[in-house]
């Protein structure tokens, strides 16, 4: 098997990591709870994040599509319905990359030559040149993987890290950041913690086979828990900086008060307000909006690779079970675009779906615990009568 680096396996996490959900949901679930959700993020960050990708990275190293069932017979079953579900979501994120695609290439009218800003019959089109770069990255080796992870990856920090420094410019940025982040009386509310229990198994993939998936292709060679904690800590500063990024310019452009209707309709107004030069604004929103498009397609490359284990299980070739993959997932997304169900798939299988998956893969953990605990117990006994 190819070894890959410590660095590019943790390139490659953190693409899986840092995805759309960090860009856009955690910076909404900041402005509705305020810094109670930072602390309730990182409470339950430290306290199941870690420990449970630690676990799925170490089940990763031994090289088995199905790690979870090495730990019981039911490991079996919760394998192949975290690779189903991987699968539905990667069909979903099929369609958030064609409309992010299509909104970079129009994201200004004035600029890209008066081009609409939706086009909706293109999206079919760019849908098949989404999973065709999704077969083709897919082939690669997995150090050609990494490079272009670390590619996407840095993109994307340096378009939040301008616009988080643009926002601060503005001046209530402060004033907006202490508003938000700085309120803390929410720690009480249930559905704050559900919200961020959702939000760390939405961003980080846990419970999805996408750990295990990317652990197998370190080559065995990677410490589980620094790579753990690097994953783990570049998720939540990448979701912080979304959220100063999001609510600075949103204070600055004057979008915040009133009925936030989220990312996607934020950053075209706040991004307008930003830039005093059209076309300045229409370069850097076109560039925007292809690092979230970039963002968006190595999130699928990441959610395809359990899916990918449970295809070539009927010993396919790598190669023929990417396309074959590829092409069921490309009919199933471009299903579930013309008929607009994608949102409803989507959130069955983040907010229904993910969660009992994760029950489900905490239950084999136990289970390993206990039995290899028991075992213990008994060599000890055994021992001692012995003697």
């Amino acid at each position: 098997m190819e070894k890959v680096g410590k660095n590019n396996f943790i390139f490659t996490a953190v693409s899986a990591a840092f995805g759309l959900g960090s860009v856009f949901r955690f910076p909404a679930l900041c402005l509705k709870y305020g810094g109670a959700f930072l602390i309730a993020y990182a409470a339950v960050c430290a306290i199941i994040a870690l420990p449970v990708m630690y676990a799925e990275l170490r089940l990763g190293k031994r090289g088995s599509a199905f790690p979870l069932k090495s730990i019981c017979s039911a490991g079996a079953l919760v394998d192949g319905a975290a690779a189903l579900n991987s699968g539905v979501m990667c069909a979903c994120y099929g369609v958030v990359v064609s409309s992010l695609a299509i909104r970079a290439c129009a994201f200004y009218p004035s600029v890209n030559y008066d081009c609409p800003a939706h086009m909706p019959e293109l999206i079919p089109v760019v849908l098949l040149l989404a999973f065709i770069a999704l077969a083709f990255i897919l082939t690669r080796k997995q150090a050609s993987v990494a490079r272009i992870s670390r590619f996407v990856v840095l993109f994307q920090a340096a378009m939040l890290a301008f616009l988080a420094l643009r926002g601060l410019l503005y001046s209530n940025a402060w004033r907006t950041l202490k508003s938000t982040l700085f309120a803390f009386g929410n720690l009480s509310d249930g559905g704050l913690w559900l919200d961020a229990l959702g939000q760390m198994l939405l961003s980080l993939s846990l419970a999805a086979g996408v750990m295990p998936a990317i652990a197998r292709g370190s080559g065995g060679k990677l410490n589980p828990l620094p790579c753990a904690a690097a994953t783990v800590g570049a998720n939540f500063t990448g979701g912080l900086i979304s959220a100063v990024a999001t609510i600075t310019l949103a204070g600055g452009s004057g979008v915040l008060s009133g009925d936030f209707q989220g990312a996607m309709e934020l950053f075209p107004a706040a991004l307008s307000s930003a830039f005093s030069n059209a076309y300045a604004c229409g370069v850097f929103g076109a560039l925007f909006f292809c690092s979230l498009a970039c963002t968006a397609l190595m999130s699928m490359v990441a959610l395809a690779r359990p899916a990918l284990a449970l295809a070539t299980f009927p010993k396919k070739t790598p190669r023929a079970a990417a396309f074959a993959l590829c092409a069921g997932l490309c009919m199933l997304s471009l299903a579930l675009c013309l008929t607009g169900t994608w949102r409803e798939a989507e959130a069955l299988s983040c907010n229904a779906a993910a969660p009992f998956i994760a029950f489900g893969e905490l239950l084999c953990f136990a289970f390993r615990l206990l039995t290899k605990r028991r075992g213990g117990v008994k060599i000890v006994t055994w021992k001692i009568l012995k003697s």
